[in-house]
């Protein structure tokens, strides 16, 4: 817990919460972002922040807004290592930081004042081990583009433990994530071949305990040309506009084969949906009879369509993209 003071100024107790922020050439938004997770209401909040080489001024604008707030902790390397060991880098350091949550952050988006706290009363609410939430859209000068991610685009949200279907619909944004202190020693160690972190997080909460989701936007996801992951595609286009997006979904289904090699590591049950996702064109004709076996329970979570999807990409990637 962490004290701070009420517009009475009498002095209150409220839950702290470490935020992580890897950063990399984000100097452009940066300091926007930062301002907005400082001015944080009912919590008490620190930022880890740490720069992955930058060589645009992210470091110097870091520095620059630590001097004036003891709460922003910088961190950098000279030798620029990518995202997931940077957010491996910034678990370790919040080990040694005291507080009751951790919470993802991007370096370019924005958070509504109450997002943090939502988030926690959520998670003690419905005694879960991670919350995700809403977003809104906005483009690189602020203005709001989508107002409700999820429904603009169709995705149900998913709450549970069962972190299969975050496979083939991954309706969770990593920078929306909140989770509890605890979690950071389980999940500190992100496997080397996942191109991203958060099947990682979604996987280890679900084993331990559960999934919930805050259905109204606590934040703006900023949509620029330098995103390195942006908003998704509906699921009958990765079929209807088939050519134009052929390298996007050759990305996509091998990002589903590295996620259930993920969940596989910590659950022996996904062992056999990895197996068959892994396996070559030629004997995923023959492995199809068993996919749809092992993708079939999922079919009322995620919806028909995206299952039928799935089911002939399946049959149109084989070994290309292990």
């Amino acid at each position: 817990m962490s004290k701070t003071k009420n517009r009475k100024g009498h002095i209150k107790e409220v839950p702290s919460v470490i935020v992580l922020l890897p950063v990399y050439n984000g100097c452009r938004f940066l300091e926007e972002q930062i301002n907005s997770i400082l001015n944080q209401v009912s919590v008490g909040v620190k930022i880890l922040a740490f720069d992955d080489a930058s060589s645009d001024e992210s470091l110097n604008v870091l520095n620059k807004i630590s001097k004036n707030d003891k709460r922003l902790k910088v961190y950098n390397r000279y030798e620029n290592l990518g995202l997931n060991k940077t957010i491996s880098a910034l678990l370790k350091l919040a080990e040694s930081e005291s507080g009751d949550y951790f919470a993802m952050s991007d370096q370019d988006d924005l958070w509504d004042s109450d997002k943090l706290n939502e988030s926690v009363i959520k998670l003690e609410n419905d005694s879960a081990k991670i919350v995700y939430s809403n977003v809104r859209l906005i483009n690189k000068e602020g203005v709001v583009i989508k107002e409700n991610y999820f429904l603009d685009f169709r995705i149900n949200p998913v709450e549970g433990s069962d972190p299969l279907p975050f496979v083939f619909r991954n309706p969770s944004i990593g920078h929306t994530m909140v989770l509890r202190r605890e979690m950071i020693p389980i999940i500190k160690k992100i496997p080397d071949f996942l191109p991203v972190h958060e099947i990682w997080f979604l996987g280890v909460s679900a084993k331990l305990g559960k999934i919930t989701f805050i259905d109204r936007p606590l934040g703006s996801y900023r949509q620029h040309s330098d995103n390195i992951i942006g908003a998704k595609f509906k699921p009958f286009d990765r079929i209807v506009n088939f050519h134009s997006l052929k390298s996007h979904i050759k990305i996509r289904q091998r990002n589903r084969y590295a996620a259930l090699k993920a969940l596989s590591l910590i659950d022996s049950k996904y062992n056999k949906m990895a197996n068959l996702m892994g396996l070559d064109l030629k004997h995923r004709f023959l492995g199809l009879k068993h996919f749809t076996f092992e993708l079939l329970p999922i079919a009322k979570t995620i919806g028909l369509m995206p299952c039928f999807v799935e089911l002939v990409l399946y049959l149109l990637y084989g070994a290309r993209y292990k």
